[in-house]
């Protein structure tokens, strides 16, 4: 969760706001019974140039780097990619990717870290793409 804050905090210019599961709980006939209000924690220690900088390589990650697949969805992402070795002097690797959409005007962030992938590097890449394509998928349009 703190892993998606994050990126939004990129994302968004910036700006660190406390993460939460839930935006509000309804009653049986989706009456509100009680909405969760985002909280600004804390501002990045980067400048508006370095922050471009970041978001122009997140996006060239899915452009022409470790994140291609992501290039078939109907809007731009940015994205990073990670391996993390675990372990007793790294006995087991976790595939793990962060990111962002749409690139112009982001309205969500993910953060994917997927245990014991053995040689399966990109499994968290493929995760997000299958997430992303549910999300956006009224963007997505039938071949027929």
């Amino acid at each position: 969760m703190w892993l998606s804050s994050y990126v939004s905090a990129i994302a968004n210019g910036g700006t660190f706001y406390k993460p939460f599961l839930v935006k509000k709980i309804t009653d049986g006939g989706q009456k509100p019974i009680q909405v969760f209000e985002s909280e600004e924690l804390a501002r990045l220690p980067f400048d508006s140039k370095t922050m471009d900088i970041v978001r122009e390589a997140m996006r060239e990650v899915v452009v022409s780097g470790t994140a291609q697949m992501l290039n078939s969805l109907p809007v731009k992402v940015a994205a990073k990619t990670g391996t993390a070795e675990v372990g007793a002097k790294g006995s087991g690797l976790n595939s793990v990717f962060v990111a962002y959409a749409p690139f112009e005007d982001p309205e969500i962030a993910i953060s994917v870290v997927i245990e014991n992938i053995g040689q399966k590097q990109g499994l968290a890449v493929l995760a997000a793409k299958q997430f992303f394509e549910k999300y956006f998928g009224d963007l997505i349009l039938p071949l027929n």
